[in-house]
């Protein structure tokens, strides 16, 4: 039977999306923490500075 997608574009389209959902997890855990600490002024500042430094 033939292949239907070789190894190596399997792993490279796993690693892609990967990446990917690595990606969202971070900044939506990054993002949670940052509402999750509103309360204090240093989870402002936190928020502040991710807002400010770490959008592109």
């Amino acid at each position: 039977m033939p292949q239907l997608a070789p190894m190596n574009w399997i792993l490279l389209n796993f690693l892609f999306w990967g990446s990917i959902m690595v990606t969202m997890v971070s900044l939506w855990w990054v993002t949670y923490s940052a509402y999750a600490v509103n309360e204090s002024k240093l989870g402002m500042k936190i928020f502040n500075f991710l807002l400010t430094e770490w959008t592109w």
